[in-house]
């Protein structure tokens, strides 16, 4: 299922992509504002996506290791050097994802939306793989998850205001005084 939905966000990303180049200079202003919203968006969650693969990924390495040095050799398995590679593969691809979303987008959004996402996609894989919940009382799981969900509210109600310029946010321009003070805007 993350596997598909990775497939999904990284189709749609790529498409706007393609079209920031193939019908303007590269920006996200050759984009619809619908496009432009759901990019944004975008950017974050495949970064999150990738990042949530890294932690996996590294925390089965871990394992390999630790079970290594019990005498427990897994490097004679194959499925040790997919999990380096693909680590190899994962780690540099959140960065790229993470680095395009702040390039075309402010770091306001794109940044607690990566976290948010990449802290519920952790705590899922680390649950489905791990069983890290195994264990906790009830009232531990009420808390784990209203932080969780206090989390993502916060992403949802920046997601809510809109992007502001400086000319739209009341900004003076470089001609203005700044604050009637008589120096130029620096």
């Amino acid at each position: 299922c993350h596997l598909a939905l990775l497939a999904v966000v990284n189709f749609f990303v790529a498409k706007a992509e393609r079209d920031m180049t193939r019908n303007g200079d590269g920006s996200t202003s050759a984009l619809a504002p619908r496009s432009r919203y759901a990019l944004r968006l975008g950017y974050s969650l495949l970064a999150s996506m990738w990042a949530t693969w890294t932690v996996l990924l590294v925390k089965s390495i871990g394992e390999i290791v630790k079970f290594s040095f019990r005498g427990e050799s897994q490097l004679d398995r194959y499925e040790a050097y997919l999990i380096l590679l693909a680590a190899a593969v994962s780690a540099p691809m959140q960065i790229r994802y993470l680095n395009a979303g702040l390039q075309h987008f402010e770091s306001l959004f794109i940044v607690p939306a990566f976290y948010s996402f990449w802290c519920f996609g952790s705590i899922t894989m680390g649950a489905l793989f791990f069983e890290e919940f195994n264990g906790l009382a009830d009232w531990q799981v009420g808390v784990f998850v209203a932080g969780v969900v206090t989390n993502v509210g916060g992403v949802y109600l920046l997601a809510q205001r809109q992007l502001a310029t400086g000319a739209q946010a009341g900004a003076p321009s470089p001609e203005e005084d700044v604050e009637g003070s008589g120096l130029p805007w620096p």
